[in-house]
């Protein structure tokens, strides 16, 4: 994230962002949106798997507390990947990598319960590590700056409609079939979503500091506020992918339909807002609208806190997932762009915020592991309720960054 980037040759110079869509977009956009659809076909089904394979909720904050910590470690080794192979051969690797992740999990079942933990861990990190850096660094590097807010819109309305049935469709699908058919239609779809990816063009990267030394730059006093807000999305996002889905297959009793009926008609009904709030942000620059979304979204929390029946979790996540938009688009606009700011730093600044984000999720994930069982959701929902309110700082985060021998 903070760090020097190179380009290819040292005496090219970089152009500077698109204010309209160009073909590298473009084609990233296609992958986003099948790679989403792919996510909507597991998404809120995957720590459900987890949970059945290892047979309790600590086996699956386990597995993601390995998988989280090990993302952290390894993140400087695997942005180097990316300085060697090149952003499009890097985010094959890591996309490829989901797709074995997946086929090994649906032949779970020929294979010990350890190895299945430690290979799929293994694949998982793999994926992390090579995967998300090139693709918020292609995204931040291509994406139309004027129209950056109504490009995520987009982005985020064809998703929608392209997983609105998914969830739907992936609860009966596991009900008469099993996670393994579900599990091996994900790996399919994922393989499919690379063939967009041979398109991408964007100049190779060099990601310029050494181990040790990124992590250093992450706990740095300058940059404190950007580790604070990017933790704390991290600690709302654990909560939001691994425990709420765990909440609904229990409330509802494993009823893997009634589960992906409610998340589906839940998407539904956020679709025609997300092109709504993206226009208000390009004409507003988003900032009103982004602090009146984080309080709605913590809001929205403490409300899950409370869920007890099927209709009260329908008109809550209608609630929450609104309120999600209004803060999410504005957030993700303000990363991109401080990204993009960021100049020759521009993967580093994505490096280290994958970092960032992976020390909010430990965190997370150990109070859980030590408190869950004592209190219930309700305290994971109150840590996700307190880290949405530390989202609100994110358009404080300075993009001035210089590597440590410039600082003098």
């Amino acid at each position: 994230m903070f760090h020097r980037v190179h380009t290819a040759h040292p005496f090219i110079r970089k152009t500077a962002r698109p204010n309209s869509l160009t073909k590298g977009f473009e084609a990233l956009g296609i992958h986003t949106l099948i790679r989403e659809f792919a996510s909507s076909i597991l998404g809120i089904f995957f720590p459900v798997f987890l949970y059945q394979l290892g047979g309790s909720i600590r086996f699956v904050l386990f597995f993601a507390i390995a998988y989280y910590a090990l993302v952290f470690l390894l993140e400087p080794i695997g942005v180097r990947v990316m300085t060697h192979v090149g952003l499009k051969w890097a985010m094959t690797i890591g996309m490829g990598s989901y797709v074995c992740l997946y086929f090994l999990l649906a032949m779970h079942a020929l294979f010990p319960l350890w190895m299945v933990f430690v290979l799929s861990v293994g694949l998982y990190v793999l994926a992390h590590t090579t995967y998300w850096v090139p693709y918020h660094t292609e995204f931040a590097e291509t994406a139309p700056r004027r129209n950056l807010g109504a490009a995520i819109s987009i982005l985020g309305v064809g998703t929608a409609l392209l997983g609105v049935l998914a969830p739907a469709a992936a609860g009966a699908l596991i009900t008469w079939a099993g996670f393994p058919a579900l599990l091996a239609a994900t790996g399919v779809v994922l393989l499919i979503s690379l063939i967009p990816v041979s398109s991408l063009s964007v100049l190779r990267e060099r990601y310029k500091y050494g181990f040790f030394e990124t992590f250093h730059i992450l706990f740095a006093r300058r940059h404190r506020t950007l580790l604070f807000v990017y933790v704390a999305e991290g600690v709302e996002s654990f909560v939001s992918m691994w425990i709420w889905p765990l909440f609904l297959f229990l409330l509802l009793r494993g009823n893997f339909i009634q589960v992906g009926v409610l998340a589906a008609g839940i998407l539904a009904m956020c679709v025609f807002l997300r092109m709504t709030v993206g226009h208000a942000i390009d004409r507003h620059k988003g900032h009103g609208l982004f602090h009146l979304g984080t309080g709605l979204y913590s809001v929205g929390w403490m409300m899950k806190a409370f869920v007890a029946t099927a209709s009260q979790v329908f008109l809550v996540g209608t609630y929450h997932g609104f309120a999600s938009i209004m803060m999410r688009t504005p957030f993700d606009a303000i990363m991109y762009s401080r990204a993009a700011d960021a100049g020759h730093y521009v993967d580093e600044y994505t490096a280290l915020r994958e970092m960032a984000l992976v020390v909010g999720r430990v965190i997370a994930g150990v109070a859980l592991l030590l408190s869950l069982q004592w209190v219930g959701f309700s305290v994971a929902f109150a840590f996700a309720a307190i880290a949405s309110i530390g989202l609100g700082f994110a358009s404080e985060i300075t993009s001035k960054l210089q590597p440590a021998k410039e600082r003098g």
